[in-house]
């Protein structure tokens, strides 16, 4: 694993790339399409949330601004937290679609995907879109978490939903046998 600055980034691909990315609260989750800018985005899928708790509207009308500026049209795959399935099933849609199949270098921005969309990207990738067989992922690192909160009261995600096996990666929990629990904390070197 490299780490590259946001103008680093444009210099290690070969021409422009197709991005999938997922729109968030923050402002990082758009730091990898701003990087790619002018020119460099041929492709963008966005992965959005529909039960997320935070009001994401200026950021996707910021999205859109990029999209406008790299002369590309943000095609928006919905996904849940709560209803993984969903993000599975808008991965399948996109595989259908004729355009999936255009030559792309394909760059997958994972700085605001939850674990879950992470692993089911990564199992798509192997299995389901032949096109991301050499998929690229890129990660933009926090400043801070939960912004100007206080030392004791910052927080990186807000709870847990739900324990359940992930989409793509097989096995079944069952209360009579013994399990493993493996957490998945962070991305970032010193977490």
């Amino acid at each position: 694993m490299r780490e590259l600055s946001g103008s680093d980034l444009s210099g290690v691909l070969d021409g422009p790339v197709a991005l999938v990315s997922c729109i968030s609260f923050e402002e990082r989750s758009l730091s990898v399409a701003k990087a790619l800018l002018p020119g460099g985005i041929r492709r963008w899928l966005c992965i959005e949330n529909e039960d997320i708790e935070t009001d994401v509207s200026e950021i996707r009308a910021e999205a859109e601004a990029v999209a406008r500026q790299a002369g590309v049209e943000i095609e928006f795959l919905p996904a849940s937290k709560r209803n993984p399935l969903l993000f599975v099933d808008s991965l399948i849609g996109f595989t259908r679609d004729p355009a999936s199949g255009d030559q792309n270098r394909w760059v997958a921005d994972i700085t605001t995907m939850t674990h879950e969309m992470l692993l089911i990207l990564v199992a798509a990738a192997d299995e389901i879109v032949d096109e991301w067989h050499d998929l690229m992922l890129a990660y933009n690192v926090a400043g801070a978490y939960s912004g100007e909160d206080t030392p004791e009261d910052k927080w990186i995600s807000s709870g847990i939903h739900a324990v359940r096996s992930v989409v793509g990666y097989p096995g079944a929990w069952s209360p009579g046998e013994l399990t493993k629990l493996v957490a998945l904390p962070g991305f970032d070197p010193d977490g």
